[in-house]
């Protein structure tokens, strides 16, 4: 057997023989293939990433539920080199790894592969390097907010990582998951972390704070499976949550990226969503023949639309068709040139009442509006955003309002709700008897007529019955030209011009009550006879008398002035004027009376003495001197000084024997005013 010397890209293990001298380096040989074997095998199938568990679980503070303690779960995961990371217990987050950080905000929390020694040797089995250990522990180790996550793969000598390997070299494939790598064994010379998600830490206060939605869970990646066949023994292949859910639908699950082949049915148990793309479909070869045909979904303006395709071009021979059997039977085609068929007919609409027809638009159309089912009565109508017109003969014209060539145009309905029947005048609406005449409506040139074989009458509320004049039901009989001409109406009449009754001959309008208007408005104000004509108002003739009676006051004006002053008013006043002072010996009192507010005009005014007393208010008990036969009255007068529609003035004065006394006597007067108030 040939000896070959051995590389570092050589896969060795130890091979033994009888009464071979063993070494340390042996024992590591071989716990080294297996370590690496191991890894391989991680990584060949699979991809890197957590296999189950190591989840952030938050647990609220009892003290403060603003603040929380998070721990890591027990679970599993395989770094990129292919070393299994287990968390065996329940292991809290400690506070320490985040002393870097002193602002409140969220943290990444890794975890990679480590391990450390254990065991001393057992006693007599010491050797001269003073005891050393002799076990390996695995384990891990947490790392919060990484300064470099990048990882290395060292292929064929070179360390790279995922990108597209020119020609002639290895490719790391982007999942960074690489079997045939130089997978290094000692944990400070190959660091592969692995993200667990985020936490939020609040380093003012020193503690966890709850992180925000989903954040727990952020980031984190899970192994993966690496195969070109997954067969089944059976006659199911089950892919599946590894933790059921209630809901299976409830969120997504799976993702396949790339082309997907079925050879067999497919049977979808709940909907199909088709996201961002067409379903197309071919013909038996796969091909379209240049004519696609597929259905979409999209966005339009801001709204949604389902589209389907029918070929590039508006070819009639492309279409969609519904049948229940052959060609022969189709039932309903749509094809690309925009037109609509139905074969066989009729077009159906179901028993909701709605706009059943769109021509263009929802302006344009036909719909029904209907009660309960089970009912016969309903709506039919035509809607058009302005007008509606009806054609005799001719084809098709875009313009407004054309009837084509070779039509006439016999009806418009305009969007005011007006119809317009042309310029021909002729008895538009025949409503009873014969064409030459009976019953309806027409125009002749400048006249707008109404034919009636009778009466004419006009109804309010009722219903149609076939009786002469008859209103019908609760009806009632508004007005009424008869076939003798007169003109009854049933209730009030109003007019914003002149009422001329009789004209051109004498006639009388016979009224209870007559009432006043006032201008612009039907609120009541003044009756006005006869106005601005200079005509008199007669009540009663010769030779028949009538009393005027009023129930009021007379107002006579003319020119807006009074011109009748026998139609007054009489206003009296009384006073008791005291003399005034003047030095030792008495002098005249003043009086002031009013009478505001019952005047438009005061003709006159004046003072009528009613008495006089020396010494003491006339109106009082209390004298202001005694009494003497010693006082005689030399002289009593009162006069006019002026007077206006508010008031009068003037002055008064009693005289006596023994001046020193007169600043106590008393004139007692009457003020008289004659006028008119209007109103």
């Amino acid at each position: 057997m040939t000896t070959l010397p051995v590389t570092a890209l050589d896969i060795a293990r130890t091979r033994y023989s009888e009464n071979q001298f063993l070494t340390t380096g042996d024992f590591q040989v071989e716990q080294d293939y297996h370590r690496r074997t191991q890894a391989r095998h991680e990584l060949g199938g699979h991809t890197w990433g957590i296999v189950v568990g190591l989840d952030l679980v938050e647990t609220p503070d009892a003290a403060d539920p603003t603040l929380v303690d998070v721990h890591l779960t027990p679970g599993m995961a395989v770094d990129g080199y292919g070393r299994q990371i287990v968390v065996l217990a329940r292991t809290p987050i400690d506070a320490a790894l985040f002393d870097a950080f002193v602002d409140d905000a969220h943290r990444s929390v890794w975890i990679e592969f480590d391990e450390t020694t254990a065991r001393p040797p057992e006693d007599g089995w010491a050797d001269c390097l003073d005891g050393q250990r002799t076990r390996t522990v695995e384990t891990f180790r947490l790392v919060v907010d990484p300064v470099d996550e990048t990882t290395e793969v060292s292929v064929e000598g070179g360390t790279t990582a995922p990108r597209p390997a020119p020609s002639g070299v290895t490719e790391v494939p982007a999942d960074t998951s690489v079997p045939y790598q130089e997978v290094p064994l000692e944990p400070p010379l190959a660091r592969w972390l692995v993200r667990l998600g985020d936490v939020r830490w609040d380093g003012t206060v020193r503690r966890l704070r709850p992180a925000a939605a989903g954040r727990l869970e952020h980031a984190r990646r899970y192994v993966g499976s690496i195969a070109a066949e997954v067969l089944s023994p059976d006659h199911t292949l089950r892919v599946a949550r590894r933790t059921p859910e209630a809901d299976p639908d409830a969120t997504d699950f799976a993702r396949l990226e790339g082309r997907l082949r079925v050879q067999g049915r497919v049977n979808a148990e709940r909907e199909v969503w088709i996201e961002g793309h067409a379903l197309r479909f071919t013909l038996a070869a796969g091909a379209d023949d240049g004519v696609p045909m597929t259905l979409v979904r999209d966005s339009v303006g801001g709204g949604h639309r389902l589209r389907l395709q029918l070929g590039e071009d508006a070819e009639p021979t492309t279409r969609l068709s519904i049948s229940a059997g052959d060609d022969t039977t189709t039932s309903v085609e749509v094809r690309a040139d925009g037109r609509v068929r139905l074969p066989v007919g009729p077009l159906e609409i179901g028993p909701a009442g709605l706009q059943e027809v769109e021509l263009a638009s929802p302006a344009y159309g036909l719909g029904t509006q209907r009660p309960a089912s089970g009912t016969a009565s309903g709506t039919l109508y035509f809607r058009s955003p302005q007008r509606f017109a009806w054609y005799t003969g001719g084809k098709h014209d875009a313009a407004e309002l054309a009837p084509g060539t070779g039509g006439t145009r016999r009806l418009v309905l305009d969007e005011e709700g007006s119809l317009d029947f042309g310029s021909t005048t002729h008895q538009m609406l025949k409503l009873w008897g014969s064409s030459s005449g009976g019953y309806g409506i027409g125009v002749q040139p400048y006249t707008l007529y109404f034919r009636t074989g009778h009466d004419m009458a006009w109804f309010q509320g009722g219903s149609h019955v076939d009786t002469r004049g008859g209103p019908g039901g609760s009806g009632r009989l508004m007005m009424k030209l008869d076939e003798d001409n007169t003109f009854h109406v049933y209730g009030a009449a109003t007019t914003q011009a002149n009422l001329t009754v009789g004209s051109g001959a004498n006639g009388a309008l016979v009224a209870r009550h007559v009432n006043g208007k006032q201008v612009g408005n039907d609120g009541v104000d003044h009756l006005y006879l006869n106005y601005a004509t200079g005509r008199n108002v007669v009540v009663g003739v010769s030779g028949t008398p009538s009393a005027l009676e009023v129930f009021g006051a007379l107002q006579v004006r003319q020119g807006g002035l009074a011109s009748v002053q026998s139609v007054i008013k009489v206003v009296t006043r009384d006073a008791v004027v005291r003399n005034g002072s003047s030095g030792t010996a008495g002098a005249p009192g003043a009086w002031n009376v009013s009478w505001a507010g019952e005047f438009d005009d005061v003709y006159a005014a004046f003072v009528v003495m009613r008495g006089f007393s020396l010494g003491f208010d006339l109106f009082l008990s209390s004298p202001f001197h005694v009494e003497s036969t010693e006082a005689i009255p030399q002289h009593v007068w009162a006069q006019m000084g002026g007077f206006n529609a508010n008031g009068a003035f003037g002055t008064a004065f009693c005289s006596e024997s023994h001046a020193e006394y007169e600043q106590d006597n008393h004139t007692a007067i009457t003020v008289v005013a004659i006028g008119r108030k209007y109103t």
